[in-house]
């Protein structure tokens, strides 16, 4: 689930616009928490998460830029995504010291909302890509990047973990890394093999086929798990808007 929040002193707008944007993610099937503030003080004085601030620029107290000034200056905030939503135009250029997202003229938010909104699921998902996971392989540390892995696999008390040139043999068990590397669009095929959807050719209900060509067998306890996670990560990864 992403944590939207939006900043606006029209609350009427705010409200068209916090609907358009739950539309949205509703046609990708995306689960969203959407927070409306009226004052920018408001929104720094919430301390849970948020992905993506939606924020006018004319505002009294704070004005949108210094937001976004003091959220990109707080603690664990400086990856969170930016979208301006404003009728100052001559205040696009300034902005951008602030690394927005996107600038999204008010008149023209059908327009313009849906293109911003999948730049930000892009966005997400590179960081997904990015990720790295630290692990141990005779007693050295290892940092492996996400992407660089095919899939888990148990092998007695170790787990093999398969990789784009290299196999390592880790101590532990699929539980112990299940939970971090389902956020990184992994899923489960059958109780002993975890694989990430990105290598994913295609499956049945009885099978996972990679893009590398090896085939392993899905089983009814993880069938519907399995195509849930997948979905998701179509949706998140390819864009694929449901009307």
């Amino acid at each position: 689930m992403y944590h939207i929040a939006i900043c606006d002193d029209d609350n009427i707008f705010a409200a068209h616009l916090a609907k358009k944007v739950e539309e949205f993610f509703h046609n990708t099937e995306t689960s969203v928490s959407i927070h409306i503030f009226s004052e920018g003080c408001q929104l720094l004085s919430y301390s849970g998460q948020i992905e993506l601030y939606l924020l006018d620029i004319r505002m009294p107290e704070l004005s949108g830029t210094e937001l976004a000034e003091k959220i990109r200056a707080g603690c664990g905030k400086d990856d969170s995504s930016i979208i301006f939503v404003s009728s100052m135009h001559d205040a696009v250029f300034d902005s951008f010291k602030y690394h927005p997202l996107r600038f999204i003229r008010k008149e023209l938010l059908d327009d313009e909302l849906g293109e911003a909104l999948l730049a930000f699921l892009r966005s997400v998902s590179s960081r997904h890509k990015d990720f790295e996971l630290q692990v141990q392989e005779n007693r050295t540390q290892i940092m492996l990047p996400i992407s660089d892995l095919y899939y888990v696999e148990p092998y007695g008390h170790y787990l093999d973990f398969h990789c784009v040139n290299r196999i390592l043999h880790i101590r532990g068990r699929i539980g112990d890394y299940e939970g971090i590397l389902n956020e990184h669009y992994f899923a489960k095929a059958n109780r002993g093999c975890l694989i990430n959807l990105h290598y994913v050719s295609s499956f049945t209900a009885k099978s996972v086929i990679l893009k590398n060509g090896q085939d392993f067998p899905l089983t009814r306890t993880c069938r519907s798990s399995f195509q849930s996670a997948y979905m998701k990560w179509e949706r998140e990864n390819k864009h694929v808007l449901t009307i």
